[in-house]
């Protein structure tokens, strides 16, 4: 456990085969927790430098069992305070998931899914290579990007601009809240559907081979917001903020 005074920065690596999970706890601590399948088999440390926490956790023995995803599994979970001056959160292969926190987030797998509930700041950013991104009531600005597979995002987007792009996979947003963008979605190969209730305007269609690029605003259109994929299809839908 580490006491703090003041919002803290947050950094959490785990290098083996394993999860990063971060919650929500008391105002003035950091509590990080090493759950590890074979003693002696990882790497892990826990260490603070003022407002900084760091915690760290790797296969001790070569790369052979992480890259063939079998082998003993380190978990690693910390509890945060609720506003956080950032956190910055990678894992090779397996999940990334945060809830309840407020602040920026970045978020990165390799092999997995990242998942945020709740969380809400100026800028998340999510990366994977292969897996899921799942956001869900999140209220930001946001780039969420992966190489293979389906990004689900629900919330309020915040000023700015927000990206969501995969190559291969499908995008599904619900946009709640007073929204204010101006929104282009495009596939190569799938559909753009859009909710006929969104009070989507100013809308205006470019046809590819086999999929199509949509244009459109809702609100006053001062923001901009990219849904893109090469192969899958696209649906956004509005809704009320919670």
């Amino acid at each position: 456990m580490f006491k703090v005074t003041r919002a803290p920065r947050v950094v959490v690596s785990n290098h083996s085969v394993g999860s990063v999970l971060v919650s929500q706890g008391a105002q003035d601590e950091v509590i990080v927790d090493f759950d590890v399948g074979q003693p002696g088999y990882h790497e892990c440390s826990a260490v603070q430098s003022d407002n900084l926490v760091t915690a760290r956790c790797r296969s001790g023995r070569g790369e052979f069992w992480p890259i063939i995803m079998t082998g003993p599994r380190a978990d690693v979970s910390v509890k945060v305070p609720r506003v956080v001056e950032g956190l910055e959160l990678s894992c090779r292969f397996g999940a990334v998931s945060a809830r309840g926190v407020q602040g920026p987030i970045g978020a990165e797998t390799l092999t997995g899914e990242i998942r945020l509930n709740e969380c809400e700041g100026g800028f998340i950013d999510a990366r994977a290579k292969a897996g899921t991104i799942t956001l869900e009531n999140v209220n930001a600005r946001v780039w969420a990007r992966i190489s293979a597979g389906s990004i689900s995002y629900s919330g309020c987007p915040l000023p700015g601009e927000s990206w969501f792009r995969t190559r291969v996979g499908n995008v599904e947003l619900t946009l709640l809240g007073d929204l204010n963008q101006a929104i282009e979605a495009s596939t190569r190969v799938g559909e753009v559907k859009i909710d006929p209730a969104f009070g989507a305007t100013q809308v205006r269609s470019e046809p590819y081979a086999v999929g199509r690029r949509v244009f459109f605003t809702v609100g006053s259109g001062a923001n901009r917001l990219f849904a893109e994929t090469r192969t899958g299809s696209i649906w956004i839908r509005g809704g009320t903020k919670a």
